[in-house]
């Protein structure tokens, strides 16, 4: 398997912060298929650092978060090979909206309508915030 990684970072202006990422690129040299992820280590979550994540992927000493990269690279290869796409397979991401604000947030529009987790910021009016979970 032939390995590519390309950096990038992204801004998040609610944070007023750039977080560092890269993207894999994998070839499968025994199936011919190319495949695509990426790494985006979170450092206070316990991940390497992104220029350790990479040093670990060159020396094969794979973190937890590589593997996982990898193993999605991997699979996105074998699905492009076969002609279809991770996203409309039966490969299902787990993923969760975020609701900063629970007293404004409105559960029956937008986007939030396609997710079945949520992840609920609370704390500024705990007792109001609670009674709002409650319905």
């Amino acid at each position: 398997m032939k390995i590519w990684v390309s950096d990038y970072s992204l801004t998040f202006k609610d944070l007023k912060a750039s977080r560092k990422g890269f993207l894999i690129k994998v070839e499968e040299s025994d199936e011919g298929g190319v495949g695509y992820s990426d790494c985006f280590p979170w450092p206070e979550f316990g991940h390497d650092p992104v220029e350790q994540q990479k040093e670990r992927l060159r020396k094969g000493d794979l973190s937890s978060l590589l593997e996982r990269s990898l193993s999605w690279a991997q699979k996105d290869a074998r699905l492009r090979k076969e002609g279809k796409s991770a996203f409309v397979s039966d490969i299902s991401f787990s993923n969760h909206f975020l609701v900063p604000d629970i007293l404004t947030m409105d559960f029956q529009q937008g986007p939030i309508r396609n997710f079945s987790v949520l992840k609920i910021k609370m704390g500024n009016s705990l007792a109001r915030e609670t009674e709002c979970l409650r319905g």
